[in-house]
């Protein structure tokens, strides 16, 4: 196994292009820095998200923080990545980004190597996903369910109650519960949390341009105050906790 990782690590060695082309396809931002900031890569999310003053901004080639807290922060954070060992790590918390998501920068020291005569930094901006509410294409084929189960899935996720959900639909409650039971089959779930963090795995992890600074829909408002109710055991995951 050894043998077959050091052979996969030295065939990316020699085709940095197509490393690059991967690192760019990435919907996380992901940024090369130099102890004073410097940005030596950043890929396309990372560029779009400079370019957004989300959080992070870019002056010059230097990455900075959006207001003076958020610079002060990251300047001792990236410190402090600097001052530790290879392969240590710190994070921070950025400003709640456009799309509603929570942001964290990820900083690695990465080992030095014999192009850099100064520390690198690996940094890598995550967001809570859940946040954002997966498209029903998307459901549908990560899942196999039918357009109906997808939508079904979606509006239970949010926080529809079966009856809401039968009312809108012109049909039944025992159609939807119906629907509800296959939902959970093909999505190998039996609660609602359980279903609405699945449903997040449906969310594609490549970059598409505009997507991080976009509005999101209105359902997109309801997946996020239905997650964060359920994470914090609130009124409609204990309502609702088998539906």
């Amino acid at each position: 196994m050894s043998g077959y990782s050091s052979t996969i690590l030295a065939t990316k060695a020699e085709t940095d292009i197509a490393l690059v082309d991967v690192l760019q396809s990435l919907s996380e931002s992901l940024m090369v820095l130099g102890a004073d900031r410097r940005v030596h890569f950043a890929n396309a999310a990372a560029a779009e998200m400079l370019e957004a003053d989300d959080g992070l901004l870019l002056r010059g080639e230097t990455v900075c923080g959006s207001d003076r807290e958020v610079h002060d922060t990251l300047v001792k954070t990236i410190a402090t990545a600097v001052a530790g060992a290879p392969r240590g790590s710190a994070s921070m918390l950025l400003k709640r980004r456009i799309d509603g998501r929570c942001a964290v920068l990820h900083l690695l020291r990465l080992g030095q190597s014999s192009r850099a005569s100064a520390p690198r930094i690996l940094a890598r901006v995550r967001s809570n996903a859940a946040l954002l509410a997966p498209d029903i294409q998307a459901v549908q084929r990560a899942f196999g369910l039918s357009q109906t189960e997808a939508e079904i899935a979606l509006r239970i996720a949010a926080g529809d109650s079966p009856r809401m959900i039968a009312n809108k639909r012109i049909v039944s409650e025992e159609t939807v519960r119906w629907h509800i039971k296959n939902i959970y089959s093909k999505t190998c779930t039996s609660r609602l949390i359980d279903l609405a963090q699945q449903l997040c795995a449906a969310l594609s992890p490549f970059f598409v341009a505009g997507a991080a600074t976009s509005v999101p829909p209105p359902l997109a408002h309801h997946w996020s105050d239905q997650v964060r109710r359920l994470e914090t055991g609130g009124r409609v995951a204990r309502k609702y906790p088998d539906l």
